[in-house]
C-alpha cells in the first residue's frame, strides 16, 4: 500500500524554524515600528507621530526615539504587547474589515490566529452584506482592498520565511535515521508502496533529509516531494488564500459572476503547476494510506483534504500528534478531519484511534 503523508506547519515548528503565523506577526510589527522609528522614513509620516505602511498604521505619542535594542530581542507576543505599552506606542490596522486589524486583535485576545481564515471570514461578511444578485460597488471596493491586504501579507510572509529559511538546521545522524525509520520503516506490519510527502510549507525544511531520497531510490522505493503550495524559491508559484468550496458563500461568489471573489482561491492557484495532477495521480494509482504529520487539516484546504481523505482508495488515516505541557492535538485533529467528510461513518472507519507511539517529536529523533 503506498503512503501519502501530509506535512504541515507543525514539522517546521518541531524543527525549532519559527513559522507560525503569530511569530510572522511578531516580526512583521517590530519591523514596522523600527521603520517608525527611523528618521529616515520621516516622509512615509501622514502626521506628527504616525507612521502607515499598506494596512499597518503605527502611531506614536511623543518623541519617536525608543530603544532599539529591546525592540530587536522581542521574541514573543507577549513581549510585544509589554513594549507598545511602555512606550505609548498604537498598533492599527486598516478600519472596518481589515486583515491585520483581525489578525492582530485575535493574538492579543486568544495568543492565537489564521490569516487564511481570517481572510475568508471577512470576505464570507461582505458577501452576506451584498443583497444584490451582483457586487454592489461599495462592496467591490471592499474586495478590492481586501484582496490588496492579502497580497501585501502574503509579500510580506515570503520575505519572513526566507529570512527564517536561511538559518540552517543542523540535524543529527539519528535524525536522519529515524526520519528513515518513520517514512520508509514498518507500520503495522507493512512497508509501504512509493511515497509522496505532501509539503503543505512554503519552506522546504524536508530537503535536509536528501539522503532519504537517495537510500529509498537504491531501495527500488520512490518518495515524491511535492510542494503543493509553491516554494519559496519561486515566490510566482506560492499559493495562498482560502480552500472552501463547499461553503454556502463559495456557490454565493460564482453566482455573482465577479471575478475579484475568485482571486485568492486556491483552486486557481493549482493551475499554476502541475502538483495538483501529481497529487491526483498518486492517489488514483493504487490503495494508501494518509499519514497527517503537523497539519492543522483545516478548512482553508478544504478542497484538496475532502479528495484525499473521501477518495475511494483511501484506506486510513494515521494523526501524528504533538503534544505540550496543555493540550494532546489528537482530538482536536479528528474534529477538523470530521468537516472534510460528507460519509461520518467512512470517517469513524479511516481514522486510526489514539496511539501514544505517534507523537511528532519521533520524526526527528
Amino acid at each position: 500500500m503506498n503512503r501519502l503523508i501530509l506535512l504541515g506547519n507543525g514539522f517546521d515548528l518541531a524543527h525549532g524554524l519559527k513559522t507560525s503565523y503569530k511569530d510572522f506577526i511578531i516580526d512583521l510589527v517590530k519591523a514596522e515600528i523600527y521603520a517608525s522609528l527611523h528618521e529616515c522614513d520621516w516622509d512615509n509620516y501622514t502626521e506628527k507621530g504616525t507612521y502607515k505602511n499598506g494596512p499597518i498604521t503605527i502611531v506614536i505619542d511623543g518623541h519617536r526615539r525608543r530603544d532599539e535594542a529591546e525592540l530587536g530581542k522581542i521574541e514573543t507576543f507577549d513581549e510585544l504587547k509589554l513594549f507598545t505599552k511602555r512606550y505609548s506606542i498604537k498598533v492599527y490596522g486598516s478600519p472596518g474589515n481589515g486583515i491585520f486589524h483581525k489578525t492582530y486583535s485575535d493574538l492579543t485576545s486568544y495568543n492565537w490566529a489564521d490569516i487564511e481564515s481570517i481572510y475568508y471570514e471577512i470576505l464570507s461578511s461582505i458577501l452576506e452584506k451584498n443583497s444584490s444578485r451582483k457586487l454592489k460597488e461599495g462592496y467591490k471596493r471592499q474586495v478590492i482592498d481586501l484582496n490588496k491586504e492579502l497580497d501585501f501579507l502574503r509579500e510580506r510572509l515570503v520575505d519572513y520565511l526566507n529570512k527564517v529559511q536561511s538559518v540552517p538546521t543542523v540535524l543529527e545522524p539519528s535524525m536522519i535515521k529515524g526520519f528513515w525509520e518513520r517514512v520508509c520503516g514498518r507500520h503495522k506490519g507493512s512497508i509501504p508502496g512509493n511515497i509522496q510527502i505532501l509539503n503543505f510549507n512554503y519552506t522546504d525544511t524536508v530537503a535536509n533529509y536528501g539522503e532519504l531520497l537517495n537510500i529509498s531510490k537504491a531501495r527500488g522505493m520512490e518518495i515524491d516531494v511535492n510542494h503543493i503550495h509553491g516554494k519559496l524559491t519561486e515566490p510566482a508559484s506560492v499559493i495562498f488564500g482560502y480552500g472552501d468550496e463547499v461553503d454556502s458563500y463559495y456557490k454565493q461568489m460564482e453566482d455573482l459572476n465577479d471575478n475579484e471573489l475568485l482571486r485568492h482561491a486556491k483552486s486557481f492557484g493549482y493551475f499554476k503547476n502541475s502538483n495538483y495532477k501529481r497529487l491526483l495521480g498518486f492517489i488514483d494509482s493504487g490503495h494508501f494510506e494518509v499519514w497527517v504529520v503537523g497539519h492543522s487539516c483545516g478548512l482553508s484546504d478544504r478542497v484538496m483534504l475532502k479528495k484525499i481523505f473521501e477518495h475511494p482508495n483511501c484506506r486510513v488515516i494515521t494523526i501524528h500528534h504533538f503534544i505540550n505541557r496543555e493540550v494532546n492535538d489528537h482530538t482536536e485533529k479528528t474534529y477538523q478531519i470530521s468537516r472534510h467528510f460528507d460519509n461520518k461513518e467512512l470517517m469513524r472507519e479511516r481514522i486510526e484511534p489514539f496511539d501514544p507511539k505517534n507523537c511528532i517529536s519521533e520524526w526527528i529523533g
